[in-house]
C-alpha cells in the first residue's frame, strides 16, 4: 500500500489497488464504495443477518475494508467499502441466500456502486 504525504507532513495510505504513479504495465483495481438503502428493515433484523453471516464457514466478509449501518427512520443504510467489485459480489452470492432465509424481501433498488479514488484512514 502506497502512503500520500498529507499537509503538516503526516502521511496516509492511498486506495486499495490505486498507487499515486501507477505502474502503467499493471492492472488497477479500483476499490468501490457501496450504499444500499434498506427501507422496513429493522436493527434486530440486521442483526440477525450478521450473526448468520457470522456463523458461516470462511471468511465471509473477505475483501471488506469498512462496513457501516446506519438506522434511519424507514430502515437501515448501509455502506461499505470493498477492495475490488468482485469482493463485493462474491459476499452478495453469499449473503442472498442467507436474506432470503430470514424471510426479507428483495431490495426495491440495488445498492448505488461508486469507484473510488482515493481512501485512507486517520491515524494509520
Amino acid at each position: 500500500m502506497n502512503r500520500a504525504v498529507l499537509e503538516g507532513g503526516r502521511t496516509a495510505r492511498a486506495a486499495v489497488g490505486r498507487t499515486l504513479t501507477p505502474d502503467p504495465d499493471q492492472e488497477v483495481v479500483m476499490a468501490i464504495l457501496m450504499h444500499a438503502t434498506m427501507p422496513g428493515v429493522t436493527t434486530e433484523q440486521y442483526d440477525a443477518l450478521n450473526k448468520e453471516l457470522q456463523a458461516l464457514p470462511g471468511d465471509t466478509f473477505a475483501g471488506c475494508l469498512t462496513h457501516v449501518c446506519v438506522a434511519a427512520s424507514t430502515g437501515i443504510e448501509v455502506y461499505d467499502l470493498w477492495e475490488s467489485k468482485e469482493a463485493m459480489e462474491k459476499f452478495f452470492t453469499v449473503m442472498m441466500p442467507v436474506t432470503e432465509r430470514l424471510g426479507w424481501s428483495a431490495p426495491e433498488q440495488e445498492p448505488t456502486q461508486y469507484e473510488v479514488y482515493n481512501h485512507w484512514v486517520a491515524g494509520k
